[in-house]
Parts: structure tokens; sequence; C-alpha cells
């Protein structure tokens, strides 16, 4: 059992990571092959479509992982009622989408997608079924097939791209044809992977289990959802879509290191999760102080090197046309490293079991991060949004430290003097411009040389995630509680 989880974790830590790198390349190269309004539209399309995907999904996702994996007799009755309460929904709404869109998107400021019903329809059935078939796979501990999946639709999108947009400039239609084709495909593999025939079928008893299990974790996922996307779609409406292709080139590199963490979060959650299980609290805390110094340390440093070079880095990957997104960039970049922080402390808590917890941060964070975007936008466009997303992330972050206490996990300076020797360096951004490279390298020299001054990183804590990597052979990892960042 040991062997077959590190092998999954493995399986599943190198998938993630491929495809993220897959997916930013695709998306880079679309960047510079559409114009911004084509992008923009391409985004608010993938958008609405998971939206609608969150909407469907009732918590099946997490749920269905969970019920698989602990309930061995009922594998098949589970997957098959997952099934057809999938096929239904998704049916369901993508009719009503198909009908409705077009007089609904009009007057929610979206426009653009009126022509683009059926679009968004494909889209959301694909990607949403995509979801529930991996979640299969997942639950059954399949983990090479789950990787194989998770690799290829990634790949199967920027070989299109690069084929329908770059040699055939098909514009947005290619980028529309690549996602879609991208996701059949990825759901066909997933299908023929199962070890046994799946039908679709309702067990009303089974049903009922899952959705009694599912339906708290859907509401987080949903709040969760419009603390991410909310920005984007307000965007859409308030500013138009070269407005959202600027923002979401600016949000691509923060949005892919939240990718990289996620893979991380797939090897830290069963550990932290065993320390609890062995009523072991003590290791756990630990644990969580070193993985938080480290992770806040790498993110004010790509923080700080977003302050200084912002321009420079959206134009190498994006081309220059979107180096007016750089300050919005760094702004974004600095509330993603503070969200990576509450990610850990969020993992953290439901590992000790303590899972409402969460909603506590999730339902303020939502509230505040639309109210600021309805008051920002307007006056600061792009760099609002920016605003209200890095502002709602640091105002909750006090909430996690609470519930982290009362726990008896005080982490407050685990993380915090990284972000405080980034405030300290960027001091040095107030010299006179002509100071130029002089200017920029003082600023780093200040920060490396704080770090270690105020302790805010130390050798055993790459050593702890190192660790974690590589298991030791006299501490075997348990099982329960295994899930990764969907």
């Amino acid at each position: 059992m040991r062997d077959s989880f590190k092998r999954g974790i493995a399986y599943t830590f190198l998938a993630q990571l491929i495809g993220v790198v897959l997916l930013f390349a695709a998306f880079a190269i679309a960047a510079r092959l559409v114009s911004e309004a084509d992008l923009g539209t391409f985004v608010l399309l993938f958008v609405a479509a998971q939206f609608l995907a969150i909407v469907a999904d009732a918590g099946m996702t997490s749920t269905i992982v969970r019920f698989l994996s602990a309930e061995k007799k009922e594998q098949e009755e589970v997957a098959s009622t997952a099934l057809g309460f999938s096929l239904i929904v998704a049916a369901a709404l993508s009719v009503v989408v198909y009908f409705v869109g077009a007089l609904l998107f009009p007057v929610l400021g979206l426009g653009v997608l009126k022509e683009q019903t059926a679009t968004v329809s494909l889209l959301f059935f694909f990607q949403y079924h995509l979801g529930r078939i991996s979640a299969f796979l997942q639950g059954l501990h399949l983990y090479r097939r789950y990787a194989y999946v998770q690799v290829l639709g990634p790949a199967i999108r920027l070989l299109l791209i690069i084929l329908l947009v770059g040699f055939l400039a098909m514009g947005l239609e290619g980028l529309i044809m690549a996602a879609i084709v991208s996701s059949f495909v990825s759901c066909l593999l997933a299908y023929v992977m199962m070890p046994w025939r799946l039908v679709p079928a309702l067990d009303r008893g089974v049903l009922k289990r899952l959705l009694f299990f599912g339906i708290p974790l859907h509401i987080n996922a949903f709040l969760a959802f419009i603390f991410e996307r909310a920005d984007t779609v307000l965007l859409g409406a308030m500013a138009g879509p070269v407005s959202v292709a600027t923002y979401e080139v600016a949000y691509k590199l923060p949005n892919q290191v939240k990718g990289f963490f996620g893979a991380f979060i797939a090897i830290f959650f069963p550990h932290v999760s065993t320390y609890y299980v062995k009523g072991d609290p003590e290791r756990a805390e630990v644990l969580l102080r070193k993985c938080l110094r480290l992770v806040s340390f790498g993110g004010a440093l790509g923080t700080l090197a977003a302050v200084l070079y912002h321009r420079e880095i959206i134009s190498l990957i994006f081309s220059s046309k979107y180096a007016s997104g750089g300050q919005v960039f760094a702004v974004l970049m600095l509330g993603v490293s503070i969200g990576l922080c509450n990610w850990l402390m969020a993992t953290a808590l439901i590992a000790s079991g303590r899972s409402k917890a969460t909603l506590s941060t999730t339902v303020p964070e939502a509230a505040i991060n639309v109210g600021l975007n309805l008051l920002l936008i307007p006056r600061w466009g792009i760099l609002g949004a920016a605003l209200a997303s890095s502002v709602s992330r640091t105002a909750v972050n006090p909430i996690f430290l609470f519930f982290l206490k009362k726990d008896r996990l005080n982490t407050m300076g685990s993380y915090s003097r990284s972000f405080l020797c980034l405030g300290l360096a960027c001091l040095m951004l107030l010299m006179p411009g002509s100071f130029g490279i002089w200017r920029d390298g003082a600023t780093v020299m200040v920060f490396l040389l704080l770090v270690p001054l105020v302790k805010a990183l130390d050798v055993s804590d790459i050593r702890a995630i190192l660790s974690l990597l590589t298991p030791s052979r006299h501490e075997p990892v348990s099982p329960m509680g295994y899930t990764t960042e969907p």
C-alpha cells in the first residue's frame, strides 16, 4: 500500500507539473498569434464554461474520489450513479444555456458571447465530464492512467493551437476548436481507461449519500470560483474583452505558480493528515511552519522579480503588446504569494478535521473581492481588479491564523518575515530613477541580506520539503485524506 501510494503521488505530481507547463505554453503562443480582442473573448468563453461546470458539480469531484477510495464494495454503483447524475445535469444545463444564453449574456454585459452560446455549451459539457471521469480514475487509485489523461489534454491543445492558429490562421475559431477537441479526446481516453464498462445509472440511495456529502464541498468550491473569476467577468462587462486579455496575461504567470503549488499540496496534504491521524499535532505544526517559511520566501522573491522587471517579463513571454499589464502582474504576484500561504494553512485545517472552518474564509474573501471589484474597476480598470484580488487574500489571512491558533498552531512568525524583508527592500525603489540598474541591484541585495538576518528561512526548511518528496522507508504514509487540487 505504501509503495503504491508513493508511486501515485509521483505520477500525480509529475502529471500536474507537465500539464501546467503545456497549458502555459499554449496560452503564451495563443497570446502572440491572436488579437487582444479574440484572446479576451476566448477567456470569457472559457470562464463561462468553468462557471457552469462549478454550478453543476454539486461537490461531486471530491466526493467521487472519497467514496471510490473508501467503499470498495460499491465502486461500480457509485461510479454509475455519479455518471448518470452528471449526464442528466450536463445535458439539461447545456440545453438551457443554448436557448437562454443569447438573451442572458447581453443583460450581464457580456454581449460578446451572444453568438457563442453553442460554444459555451460544448466547452462546459466536455470540461464537466472530464472532471467527473478523471475523478473516477483518481478514486480508484489508477494514478498512472490519471496522469496520462492529465498530460494528453494539454499536449493536444498545444499542438492544435500551433496547427490551427499558427499555420492555418483560424484565430478565435482555432482556439475554440483546440479547446473542445482536446477536452473531448481526454474524456474519451479517461472513459476507455476505466477498469470496467461504465454504464450510467441512478441509484437513489447512493445519489442521496453522494449529494449529502458533496453539497458543503460544493458551496466552498463555488465561493472559491467566485473569488477567482469575478474579476474577469466584471472586467468583461465593464471594460470589454481587450482588458480581459491584458489582465489574463498578467495573471497567467502567478496562476502557473498556483498550478505548481497544487502539485506540492498533493504531497503535503497526506503527510500532514497522517500526523493528525497518529495523534502527533506537534510534527504537523513543525512541518507547516517550515513549509510556510519556504513558500513565503519563494513568493516574496517572485514578487520582487515582478516588481523590478514586470515589463520585461511580460514582453519576453507574451509579446510587448501586453506590456501595459506589467504593474498588474506585480500586484497579482503579491496577492498569489499571500494566497499560497492561505492555501497551505487551509490544507492543514482540513487535515486536522476542521474542514468547515474554510467556509469562514471563503465567504468573506469572495464578498470582499466582488465588492472591491465593483468599486475599483470603474476607476482603475485592470489595476483595480488586481488590487481587489490581493487585498481580499490579505484580509482573510488573520482568519486562518485565528483557527490555527485554536488548534495550538502558532504560525505567524513562520512566513511574515519574508514579506517584511520584501517591504523593506522595496524602500530602495524610492531612490531617484537615474540610479537605474544600480537601484534594482541594491533592492535585490537588501532583500537577500535581510532574509538570513531576520531568520526568514533556514536550511532545515529546505530539507523538510525535500523529505516530503522522498518519504522515509521507516515512516509509511497513510493514504487517508489523499486528494489533489482540481
